[in-house]
């Protein structure tokens, strides 16, 4: 088991660096409007609130599941692919072809009492770190066709660091911002039907980016909304697929990952 999952990771996490660099052109759009015209704050705060939303899910991404092996081992640990599809006014990831924003994501979950759950996730990807944690509180015990509804909240925190590859055009060696999501949920995990349990989830997000690089160094944007969607676990004990897509503002999330009990 130990061997599929470094396996497992170091395919997914190798996956991530064969796709364009999304951050890149963080500078270069930021400052396009000083660049090439009368200075247009408002327009430069829109394409900081796109590309915060954007951000915000990426590193959010794959937050739910149903918990498996858990109750059996008190501990699971996960390796998750977070696929952000982003919108055509994203300028920032667009700028170089891009279409989407990828993370590898360790997620690790841990019984702290009957109902109460901790979780803890770390990545390292596009030059950027994200950690984060969370709560996960089980509200009842499904039974039949009724099912287990649980409430929770998890916080990320990224921190970005790159180089500027259009540093003779900005006049900036590097590329810097640092974003916070804060995703709150509700999930009802449904009966277990032949080899999958399924579930579905309303969030709500709350996102917060700090430019440290560009023109607008310093400037900051706050974005929230509301989010749906579903997903599924393969049961496999200890070994575990899981799948989800989740819709916030028009803009899918892909999330697939192996899931392990211990």
């Amino acid at each position: 088991m130990k061997k599929i999952f470094i396996v497992f990771a170091a395919l997914v996490f190798c996956t991530v660096n064969v796709f364009a660099h999304p951050y890149e052109a963080f500078n270069i759009v930021m400052s396009r409007d000083w660049f090439y015209g009368t200075p247009n704050n408002s327009a430069a705060d829109k394409k900081l609130d796109k590309f915060t939303k954007d951000v915000g899910q990426a590193i959010g991404g794959g937050s739910f599941g149903d918990s498996a092996g858990l109750d059996t081992f008190g501990f699971n640990l996960s390796i998750k692919m977070s696929y952000q599809q982003v919108t055509s006014e994203d300028a920032i990831v667009n700028k170089n072809g891009d279409t989407a924003i990828y993370y590898p994501i360790i997620q690790g979950e841990f019984l702290i009492s009957e109902y109460l759950s901790g979780i803890a996730r770390l990545s390292y990807s596009n030059d950027s770190f994200v950690f984060g944690g969370g709560f996960k509180y089980r509200l009842n015990d499904g039974y039949g066709n009724i099912p287990t509804v649980s409430i929770q909240s998890i916080y990320n925190y990224l921190i970005a660091d790159l180089d500027d590859p259009y540093k003779g055009l900005t006049g900036y060696d590097r590329v810097g911002f640092n974003a916070w999501n804060l995703k709150n949920a509700v999930i009802a995990v449904f009966p277990e039907i032949p080899y999958i349990k399924p579930y579905v989830f309303l969030s709500y997000d709350v996102t917060g980016l700090h430019a440290i690089s560009s023109d607008r160094s310093g400037a900051s944007s706050i974005v929230s909304g509301a989010g749906y969607g579903a997903g599924g676990t393969i049961s496999l004990e200890p070994v575990n697929l899981g799948f989800s897509i989740s819709m916030y503002d028009g803009s899918p999330n892909y999330n697939f990952g192996i899931l392990f009990g211990f």
